[in-house]
């Protein structure tokens, strides 16, 4: 078993491609990934914030005539039909149509009304909408409102004060912990994932379609100690990629921290070494997992090609669960079921973990339940290894 293992280990470490597809190859793509989504995130923030937008005021009385940070078009006469057409078609971002007494019926203390005309599902349209509302209607209503029960004192029935951040009852490293654990978790599982899937398959099925898995099997040694030999070898590059995935996330972010002044990216990093080695904890069982039935479904291949569409279901469910977490509030406290669930228990003690809110109960089977499966898995891949048609490609 000693000897499969260093064969295993000496294969990936002798070959230098090999070498830094499966240990840095990873680490560089998630790095990659990870600064493209800030960027684009913060290209596409300020490129709304910077928009201006095109609205169109029917009737608008003398407070909306001369209006900041806006491409402003002026008009009367026009229906509710028209102005709403014009929306529609792209011509305007927004439309707002006041009644043509509006500020005189105001004047009388009469209600009026404004209707509009807004497509909100669109980041521009609702930040133009948005802009209007709270920096010229809602103003404009309360000054009327004021004037009506002469004077502001009046309007004050009590003073409503967020004392949150001076006693610390959310910390500011829980708020950035949140943000990093929406994505973070599912960027780790995926890149990692992927680097095993493709060594693995390629040193079983990848071997039996050679034929040199077979010639190997001819050793004098029991089968069994061959593949785990071939397991614990396989899991050890798995573990190695998990800690390489890990250092360069946390460089990453050191980083963007050191580098990047904090106007452009509001990251804080709040990690220790301490909260390093609880990921490990975490990303070390899974990755174990991972291989043992990544190894499983490609015994059960007679090539690469066939391994790959064993592979690839599994692929694709690790990809759904890791999104789970993802979708769910911030804050949100998982239920025990789901720290139960293979691959999703993971992603949520993940979750847990950056964001600083981890617990002994959720953390141990988020740990222990990767454990068991692996255990299942090598009970599996020695009847699969003890087979005769599952070690011959055909």
């Amino acid at each position: 078993m000693w000897v499969v293992f260093k064969k295993e280990v000496y294969r990936v470490f002798s070959d230098k491609k090999l070498f830094f597809t499966t240990f840095f190859l990873s680490p560089i793509i998630m790095i990659a990934i990870f600064l493209i989504m800030l960027l684009v995130g913060k290209f596409m923030a300020d490129k709304v914030d910077s928009n201006q937008p095109v609205v169109l005021l029917h009737n608008a009385p003398s407070f909306m005539q001369n209006i900041q940070g806006f491409d402003v078009t002026i008009d009367s006469g026009l229906s509710l039909e028209e102005m709403a057409g014009k929306v529609k078609d792209k011509e305007f971002d927004l439309a707002i149509d006041f009644d043509e007494d509006f500020e005189a019926m105001i004047q009388q203390g009469n209600a009026s009304s404004i209707r509009y005309f807004c497509d909100l599902s669109n980041d521009y349209n609702k930040k133009a909408f948005e802009k209007i509302e709270t920096e010229y209607l809602e103003p404009y209503k309360q000054g009327v409102i004021i004037e009506r029960i002469g004077g502001s004192e009046k309007l004050n029935v009590f003073e409503l004060e967020d004392l949150s951040s001076d006693y610390a009852v959310t910390e500011a490293k829980m708020k950035a912990g949140r943000v990093l654990g929406k994505f973070a978790p599912y960027m780790l599982f995926m890149v990692i994932f992927g680097s095993a899937m493709g060594l693995v398959m390629e040193s079983v099925a990848g071997e039996k379609e050679r034929g040199t898995l077979a010639t190997q099997l001819l050793a004098p040694m029991p089968r069994e100690r061959f593949a785990l030999g071939k397991l614990f070898g396989l899991s050890f590059h798995a573990a190695f990629a998990a800690i390489t995935s890990v250092l360069a996330f946390f460089l990453l972010l050191v980083a963007v921290k050191t580098f990047i002044p904090d106007n452009v990216f509001q990251i804080q990093v709040y990690y220790t070494w301490k909260d390093l080695l609880l990921m490990m904890a975490i990303l070390v069982p899974t990755l174990l997992m991972n291989t043992s039935l990544l190894m499983v479904l490609s015994s059960l291949g007679r090539n690469i090609k066939e391994a790959s569409n064993y592979v690839m279901p599994l692929y694709m469910l690790t990809i759904v669960l890791t999104i789970i977490p993802m979708n769910m509030p911030a804050g949100e406290v998982f239920p025990m079921w789901m720290y139960l669930v293979p691959v999703l228990g993971q992603a949520c003690a993940m979750t847990d973990i950056m964001a600083f809110s981890a617990k002994m109960g959720t953390f141990l089977p988020a740990v222990l339940v990767p454990l068991l499966i692996v255990t299942v898995s090598i009970f599996i891949i020695r009847k699969l290894f003890d087979n005769e048609k599952m070690i011959v490609s055909e």
